[in-house]
């Protein structure tokens, strides 16, 4: 495998689906801003990630082995 094709194969991608408005005001900040779209959006999720919000959601999913919904653990 060539070092390019290597260093694709080890990045992490996901497929996102944004509302019409959502992506028309996502593309006039990226143009704003002269970057490309899809490093806006990166650097967007990359913030969250770092917020202390999302640093919570995580200690507390961590912390649990069911999901947001079962509630048989508060009976």
């Amino acid at each position: 495998m060539t070092p390019q094709k290597e260093e694709m194969s080890e990045r992490n991608q996901v497929t996102i689906t944004l509302s019409d408005k959502a992506l028309e005001e996502y593309r006039l900040v990226a143009e704003w801003k002269n970057q490309p779209l899809a490093s806006l959006l990166r650097e967007v999720l990359e913030t969250e990630h770092r917020s202390p919000s999302f640093a919570s959601l995580l200690r507390r999913a961590k912390g649990r082995t069911g999901t947001k919904g079962d509630r048989s653990d508060e009976d």
